[in-house]
């Protein structure tokens, strides 16, 4: 029974962990897009310009702050998908 709660306590741990880290990934992202949010081209009539301009932004920057925005990343292609862009 010890052993039950123990883990149930560790598994608790783990997915609060993982929601602050998730959390806080976010709210980095969303600081960061917010002060450096990427523009598509003039000419580029596309509906799903910014989508391409978020990517390259994304991939512009270098590992640890790739990193750093991953749950925001998710986030912003799960939306991005929904509307139907790639």
């Amino acid at each position: 029974m010890e052993l039950l709660i123990v883990l149930f306590v560790l598994i608790g741990v783990f997915v609060v962990i993982t929601a602050i880290g998730l959390g806080v990934s976010y709210g980095i992202g969303m600081v960061l897009y917010d002060r450096e949010r990427p523009r598509p081209d003039a000419g580029d009539a596309t509906p799903c310009a910014q989508c391409e301009a978020d990517r390259e932004w994304y991939q512009s920057m270098h590992g640890p702050k790739q990193l750093a925005i991953t749950a925001w990343w998710w986030i912003n292609r799960m939306m991005w998908a929904s509307k139907g862009c790639r």
